[in-house]
C-alpha cells in the first residue's frame, strides 16, 4: 500500500532524512525518495505516489528546527516545529478521515 506520508529533502537537508523517515514509521506508512532528485521531481513522485501528505525538509525551515507539511490533496501547507510534526500531521489526517466519513 502506498505511503500516507512522503517525505521530500533538499541536498542541505539529505543527511537528516533518513533520521526523520524512521521516527514517521513509528506511527505512519512513509514513502521517500532515495535518488537524490530535485526538489519538484520529488514531490511529482509525492502525488504520483497517492500520499496524502508530504513532509518537506527545506533547508532554511531545517536550520529553524521547522518542517513544512503540505496537504497533496488541496495543496495548502503549513510550517510546523519538528517538535509539533506529529500532532501536526494527525491533525490533519484525523481532518481528513473526518470529511471523508461525512
Amino acid at each position: 500500500k502506498p505511503g500516507t506520508i512522503y517525505v521530500a529533502c533538499m541536498e542541505a537537508t539529505r543527511p537528516a532524512t533518513p533520521a526523520i523517515v524512521r521516527a514517521l514509521r513509528m506511527v505512519y506508512a512513509v514513502d521517500w525518495d532515495l535518488e537524490a532528485k530535485s526538489l519538484n521531481a520529488q514531490l511529482r513522485a509525492a502525488s504520483k505516489s497517492g500520499a496524502r501528505l508530504a513532509v518537506l525538509l527545506g533547508e532554511d525551515e531545517w536550520k529553524r528546527g521547522e518542517v513544512v507539511l503540505k496537504d497533496l490533496r488541496d495543496g495548502s501547507q503549513q510550517t510546523v516545529d519538528l517538535e509539533a510534526m506529529v500532532d501536526a500531521i494527525d491533525r490533519i489526517l484525523d481532518s481528513a478521515q473526518e470529511a471523508h466519513s461525512e
